[in-house]
């Protein structure tokens, strides 16, 4: 009897080490390493094909609708390549002028709208322009709808269905009220 608590303790303790009961060992940490930031930014680019976009004053207003049949984004880039596209200018959330032509592109960056190829600009009460080419310049940024156009090529400027002028180039602002063309 003598025996048996150390006889018990030395089978309790060799049952331990062999059941895992014993000292526990700390588990070894495995470091994940984090990722470093690029020294360069990724590379975005992309393509959409039956592109809407509709930009907004951020007050629920739109500013500008671009549809397309396809649109490009390049990397880095600060414009967006709109093909077989139509364009709708809006002031206080009304339109004001609709560009068609088969390439609009828009540069955000230097705040312009340019449309080639079978140009068509045409506001609400039927006023049309139409060209080779046509820059709209909104003054400032493009939340302005009221800005500066500009096209070159075989001008045709329709009023009603009665009055034409035609032309080389014109200037005229984003209503069309205001019109200079040249031979």
């Amino acid at each position: 009897m003598r025996y048996t608590v150390p006889l018990l303790y030395l089978l309790f303790w060799g049952c331990g080490l062999l059941l895992g009961c014993g000292p526990r060992k700390q588990p070894d940490v495995i470091s994940t390493p984090r990722p470093q930031p690029s020294s360069t930014p990724f590379p975005v680019s992309g393509e959409l094909s039956g592109a809407k976009t509709v930009l907004s004053d951020g007050k629920g207003k739109r500013l500008l609708e671009l549809t397309g049949l396809r649109a490009a984004l390049a990397p880095g880039a600060t414009e967006a390549t709109l093909e077989g596209t139509r364009a709708v200018l809006y002031k206080v959330g009304k339109p004001v002028l609709t560009i068609t032509a088969k390439i609009v592109r828009v540069e955000a960056g230097a705040s312009k709208l340019t449309a080639q190829g079978s140009v068509s600009a045409q506001t609400p009460d039927a006023r049309v322009v139409h060209c080779d080419s046509l820059t709209w310049l909104p003054g400032g940024n493009l939340t302005k709808a009221i800005g500066k156009l500009e096209g070159v090529g075989n001008v045709a400027f329709l009023a009603g269905s009665n009055f034409a002028l035609y032309g080389s180039r014109f200037t005229a602002d984003t209503l069309l009220q205001t019109l200079k063309i040249l031979p």
